[in-house]
């Protein structure tokens, strides 16, 4: 958020700022228009002089020249801003193409047949090269038409495990003039080979997209690459440098012989010249968005995320489909219509972690309860209490015409909807009143799940 500190914070920012290089520019440019206006008052310059009372008589040939100057720059700073933004747009769209299809691939390995060990080398595979892919097309836009490739920062982003690569592929890698390509190549043989070993089993339409999304992912650093290799047109880049010399050396003599006052000299001066020559210098600061400068991409960062992406899809968590619990076949439709923020569920996930799975949401009740009174409760056993206390209170609801048959015999006794946690259907038990955990048996699989 904005606010009138952090604006002027701002201001007096040093680290990739243009207001040094502008000032070294203006200041001098400034003094020397207060120095004429000191010694040579109010168009006393002889040059100035002539028989119709001096060389400017109107000043539309000045005001001329400077939208001229400030046209040119503008445009210049307009069209250097579109390259930084094209540049920054192609290599996330880059990132996420390729971060797209890695997801999709790792995905597909569900419904693969092959051993897990087998999936599990594919998959450490496939996430460890499309790390060094990525790293590899930052520090190619970070060279650009610069032949010395040794000395850069990309180089020194981190990667997944490389040195479980072996020695034969980092051989290659090292002396590859093209990384970026060997690198992609080795990633679309790598699926085309656990095709053939039944990794990869998934319908060839489905797998197929895989493809396209990398393939658009290279599309996308190749248009990161035009900026980086094409740089801003020369004969425009001369013209405005050489305008802004040019306004730089005349505009002290011009302001100095229509300000009454030296001091006011300066600081129009000061100004008219800040101000173009900013504009100049934040366009060649910005029209290249890829190497070492305080304005330029963070690649970095993008790499540190992206391997913090790529570590996900082999994380154990990740490998774990959500289900719904047994909560979810208690609620009525009431409340299964309700919304919460995500702010409900980060405060609830503690709470409710229990009940989340099978294996501990299905608790002994009779034997928790027979614990001593005078035991202090750990956290834990306070979290099943809570738990425990709301599972009690669950609204049980009178059986569908559909599940009459299974809850007949009950008579006077109330009818129960149960879900079995082995083959996932409901059941319609008898609940006699006497036997609030009365237990039950699933007509379904005959299993007996615990009260």
């Amino acid at each position: 958020e904005s606010s009138p500190g952090r604006t002027f914070c701002r201001i007096f920012q040093i680290s990739g700022s243009v207001f040094p290089q502008c000032l070294a520019i203006a200041l001098p440019a400034a003094i020397e228009c207060a120095i004429l206006q000191v010694f040579f008052p109010n168009g006393s310059l002889s040059f100035f002089e002539g028989d119709d009372g001096g060389i400017l008589r109107e000043t539309q040939a000045w005001s001329g020249f400077s939208f001229l100057v400030g046209f040119l720059i503008v445009f210049r700073t307009s069209q250097a801003y579109s390259r930084f933004w094209e540049g920054c747009t192609a290599s996330h769209q880059m990132r996420a193409e390729w971060f797209d299809a890695c997801s999709s691939i790792v995905s597909f390995t569900k419904f693969s047949k092959a051993p897990e060990l087998k999936i599990r080398h594919f998959k450490a595979l496939l996430v460890r090269l499309t790390s060094m892919l990525h790293a590899a097309a930052l520090a190619e836009l970070e060279k650009g038409e610069e032949e010395n490739s040794e000395d850069l920062w990309a180089h020194q982003y981190d990667l997944i495990d490389p040195e479980s690569l072996d020695s034969g592929s980092l051989e290659a890698i090292k002396h590859a003039h093209d990384r970026v390509e060997l690198i992609f190549e080795w990633i679309q043989q790598l699926i085309v080979e656990n095709i053939e070993t039944g990794v990869l089993t998934i319908p060839p339409p489905l797998l197929s997209r895989s493809f396209q999304e990398l393939a658009t992912g290279m599309v996308q650093f190749h248009n990161a690459m035009k900026i980086s290799y094409i740089p801003f047109p020369f004969p425009y880049a001369q013209t405005c440098d050489a305008l802004l010399i040019l306004h730089w050396l005349v505009v002290p003599f011009i302001t100095s012989q229509w300000v009454t006052n030296w001091i006011w000299a300066a600081i129009f001066t000061f100004i008219q010249v800040s101000v173009l020559w900013s504009l100049n210098l934040i366009a060649i600061e910005i029209e290249n968005p890829f190497g070492r400068d305080a304005n330029d991409m963070d690649g970095a960062r993008m790499q540190e995320e992206i391997n913090r992406h790529l570590l996900l899809l082999v994380n154990p968590s990740t490998e774990r489909t959500p289900r719904l619990s047994h909560l979810y076949f208690q609620k009525t439709e009431e409340e299964l219509m309700r919304t919460s923020s995500f702010q409900t569920v980060l405060k609830a996930s503690r709470r409710y972690s229990v009940a989340m799975d099978h294996s501990s949401a299905m608790l002994d009740l009779d034997t928790y309860q027979a614990a001593p009174v005078d035991r202090q409760e750990s956290p834990k056993e306070s979290i099943v209490s809570e738990v425990i206390e709301e599972l009690e209170n669950v609204d049980y609801q009178p059986p569908d015409e559909g599940d009459a048959g299974d809850a007949a015999g009950c008579q006077d006794a109330e009818t129960v909807r149960q879900h079995c946690p082995s083959c996932g259907s409901s059941t319609m038990v008898c609940r006699p009143p006497a036997s609030p955990r009365m237990g039950w048996t699933c007509s379904k699989c005959g299993q007996k799940p615990p009260t």
